[in-house]
């Protein structure tokens, strides 16, 4: 919803439509991802790629600007 898609249909796509594609989408992805063997994921190095929180950061408020970047910023901090 961020980029607006949709927005110019008429009537324009609502939300509800655009939840479902995404379940939709993230149930084919977990889908790929439960068939992978997970004993072989390297954790150490998966947590020694993890970035740092000044990175993500910088990357929320390059993505996105004024009150929306401090709300992102702020709930992101929280799940980091």
């Amino acid at each position: 919803e961020l980029a607006h898609v949709g927005a110019d249909r008429n009537p324009p796509l609502s939300h509800g439509h655009k939840v479902a594609i995404g379940t939709l989408a993230m149930l084919a992805f977990y889908e790929k991802f439960l068939d992978r063997d997970l004993s072989r994921l390297d954790i150490d190095a998966a947590v020694a790629a993890w970035p740092d929180w000044r990175t993500v950061e910088s990357d929320i408020r390059s993505t996105f600007e004024g009150a929306l970047a401090d709300h992102a910023v702020k709930e992101t901090k929280v799940k980091y």
